[in-house]
């Protein structure tokens, strides 16, 4: 038995914990599912009541600090996700934001806000959107009157020419034929 398989008996045994089952090759049995968590998975750090939380990018494309991104983030009410609102039990991947310890990795931050701002920020958008479909079906060229009702369609009669220079010389005539 190397070091390396004793070292692990004997943390499994003094953790308590049971040995998955292996096959003789040491991988994972037919019935086992492997399911990739994401690097940015929050599960383990539930929204606190009242509140939304999302990540945030901190670092641009090129790697440099992405204040804007930040600074529209605090625009519409995001914050970092304090350490200190963690509950205790759960992980969270720490950093420094701006000297205080928030949850994030780097690249990235945890933010929140409340849920009021998130629904009124939700209701904004979809105003908007109901706005700007509303737009696309008033047909810019037809023409109605102030009760609504359609007159038809704008009449826009146009022409254009064009010219260059002196005209070109006509062919001369012989015997008069053209």
């Amino acid at each position: 038995m190397s070091t390396l398989q004793r070292i692990v008996r004997e943390s499994r045994e003094n953790t308590g914990r049971q040995q998955r089952p292996e096959s003789e090759s040491g991988a994972l049995l037919k019935d086992e599912q492997w399911e990739a968590k994401g690097m940015l998975e929050a599960s383990d750090v539930p929204p606190r009541p009242g509140f939304v939380q999302r990540w945030i990018r901190t670092v641009d494309g090129d790697g440099r600090p992405d204040s804007r991104n930040l600074m529209r983030a605090a625009q519409r009410g995001w914050r970092p996700r304090p350490m200190s609102a963690i509950p205790k039990g759960s992980h969270a991947p720490a950093i420094k934001l701006d000297g205080t310890d928030v949850v994030g990795v780097p690249g990235m931050v945890l933010m929140e806000r409340p849920e009021e701002v998130a629904d009124r920020q939700r209701q904004a958008n979809r105003s908007l959107a109901q706005r700007q479909l509303a737009a696309v079906r008033e047909d810019v060229f037809r023409v109605r009157d102030p009760a609504g009702r359609d007159l038809g369609a704008v009449d826009q009669r146009r022409s254009s020419s064009v010219s260059t220079g002196r005209p070109a010389p006509m062919p001369a005539e012989e015997d008069g034929n053209i």
